[in-house]
């Protein structure tokens, strides 16, 4: 009852011990609503504030604000120092999605309404970066538990799956050579992009799945599979599936430009791209699900649509 009225445990207790000696079973039965008054009123009735410090209560810091406010002060230990104890019982795109991108969500934001300087902005990037590298060996919770994570995912993602077969796309065929097949992370070559891709290539390592990240110049008539190439290992064929970052709203025509150039790059591969909830200015859902196969929520979604991909044609 406290959570739902916004109220500490405690003030919920004493409320009701105060007004049910008061007024009997009707006090009891009251004490919650009046009490919730007197706390609201304490946010504007300066008299009444300390009602509200003391049986309000106050979410604490976020995980991703906490991550944010540490990168901005430009010193990763803590982070890294959280971020240990955070991977020893999930796994990294869990850490993404729960920590690392609201925190870049708060930043951005916060850029756009000219609340921090770019270099506070390049500040939290170089941070988060050192983070990733910083922890990219760190001893990750054991199979089992990772596979609970992911098996909360398994709803949807057979349904994804469903899907790509009922609509007869070429990229939901078995494939033989699956488990040695490529991930590929596509961005516009922005910053933004360039993280997001390293954020998330980092993810897919971390369960075994062999990704890249690579970035996409169109005015330089950049050729998509040229990236495969240049290791000496890959070709375009291996590649399954392909995760184009999510536009911003300012870059959707020369993100429909980029999807084009994927399709032709990867014709057997299926395009995902992932809509985080917590960033804003993302272009209009409804003209970004045309060029895509799918539309996830979070870097785990991904981890789990190869996962499953993979399971299914053994």
């Amino acid at each position: 009852m406290g959570h739902s009225a916004g109220l500490a445990p405690l003030g919920v207790i004493v409320s009701a011990l105060f007004w049910g000696a008061i007024w009997g079973p009707l006090g009891l039965l009251l004490s919650t609503p009046m009490t919730l008054c007197l706390v609201v009123a304490g946010r504007h009735i300066r008299a009444l504030e300390p009602i509200t410090v003391v049986f309000g209560e106050t979410p604490g810091l976020t995980e991703g604000l906490r991550l944010y406010q540490q990168a901005l002060s430009g010193e990763p230990q803590n982070i890294v120092t959280a971020a240990r104890k955070y991977l020893r019982r999930s796994n990294f795109a869990r850490w993404c999605d729960q920590v690392v991108l609201p925190a870049l969500a708060l930043a951005s934001a916060d850029a756009q309404k000219a609340r921090i300087e770019r270099d506070q902005q390049e500040r939290v990037r170089t941070t988060i970066r050192r983070v990733q590298a910083l922890t990219r060996h760190v001893q990750i919770g054991d199979a089992s538990r990772r596979r609970r994570s992911t098996s909360l995912l398994d709803a949807d993602v057979g349904a994804h799956r469903r899907t790509c077969v009922s609509s007869g796309c070429a990229c939901a065929r078995p494939r033989s050579d699956r488990d040695l097949a490529l991930v590929m992370c596509v961005g516009l070559g922005s910053e933004r992009d360039e993280l997001i891709g390293e954020l998330l290539q980092q993810s897919l390592r971390g369960e075994g799945i062999e990704s890249r990240a690579i970035s996409v110049d169109v005015a330089s008539d950049y050729d998509v599979s040229a990236a495969l190439s240049a290791d000496g290992r890959g070709t375009p064929g291996l590649v399954t599936t392909v995760v184009l970052a999510y536009p911003l709203s300012e870059e959707h025509e020369l993100w429909q430009s980029v999807s084009l150039m994927v399709r032709d790059a990867f014709p057997y591969a299926i395009v995902v791209t992932v809509r985080t909830p917590y960033e804003e200015g993302l272009a209009d859902e409804t003209l970004v699900r045309g060029p895509v196969d799918l539309v996830v929520r979070s870097f785990s979604e991904v981890v789990a649509f190869v996962l499953a991909g993979r399971a299914a044609t053994r």
